[in-house]
């Protein structure tokens, strides 16, 4: 899916909010799965509990070097099954 067949602007409706971020994932589509998040992005577990292997991303450059750690299989298989 290509970053204009997105509905961006409809993503307050959580349904289609989650299609597109499905969608995004799962084609590997970082710059669309990047305008979903907030940056900087926060993993608060990991800041809190295993500071050396925390996710979070100041800045957009940090979140897309971190990306495939972010979405390791693990989680890919959970955003598919939903």
């Amino acid at each position: 899916m290509k970053s204009q067949e997105y509905e961006y602007p409809n993503h307050d409706d959580f349904k289609i909010f989650y299609k597109d971020f499905k969608n995004a994932v799962n084609t590997d589509d970082k710059e669309a799965v990047l305008r979903m998040v907030n940056i900087p992005f926060i993993d608060y577990l990991s800041d809190f509990y295993y500071k050396d292997k925390s996710f979070t991303s100041l800045d957009t450059v940090s979140f897309l070097n971190k990306y495939d750690k972010i979405f390791k299989t693990q989680i890919l298989n959970k955003i598919k099954c939903k």
